[in-house]
């Protein structure tokens, strides 16, 4: 049986940075089956550890600045993770790659992991999303469903 963690990653008071978190405050509209985890992770790195153990999916949800145009969907799986994970924001800041590290070494790590996000436009002090990323959300909604719909979820909004 599939046990699925959706968990959105940011910094809500830090505009685009946000995102994961948005998303996750509305994706709560929907109504998920009980074996549908969806968690706000917001900025707690490590501490989130916990909320992977017994999942055999996952999907993170969060700003993904790969440089390429703001609001620019971006879908990353298997290997393109991999090269993904390799990139932070900034030297001190704990990562998704840091907490898939630490769920390989513990031996809870998913067997299928998916980071969904956008390219964010400003990553500055404000608790809106750019009008860039506004406009882009419901696109970033209807992927997240898509991919709940590959693994048999299906969601009533």
């Amino acid at each position: 049986m599939k046990k699925i963690l959706i968990l959105g990653i940011g910094n809500l008071l830090m505009a685009d940075d946000g995102l994961g978190v948005h998303t996750i405050q509305k994706l709560r509209e929907f109504q998920f089956p009980e074996d549908v985890e969806i968690v706000d992770g917001g900025t707690r790195g490590l501490d989130l550890l916990p909320f992977l153990e017994d999942k055999t999916h996952i999907i993170f949800i969060d700003a993904v600045n790969l440089n390429k145009k703001p609001g620019e969907l971006i879908v990353l799986k298997g290997d393109e993770l991999k090269s993904y994970l390799n990139i932070k924001f900034s030297p001190h800041e704990i990562g998704i790659s840091d907490l898939l590290f630490s769920a390989g070494l513990m031996g809870i790590l998913p067997e299928e992991i998916v980071l969904i996000g956008l390219q964010p436009y400003k990553i500055e002090p404000s608790i809106e999303l750019s009008d860039m990323i506004k406009e882009k959300f419901n696109l970033l909604i209807d992927e997240i469903l898509k991919i709940l719909q590959s693994w048999d979820i299906n969601l009533n909004a």
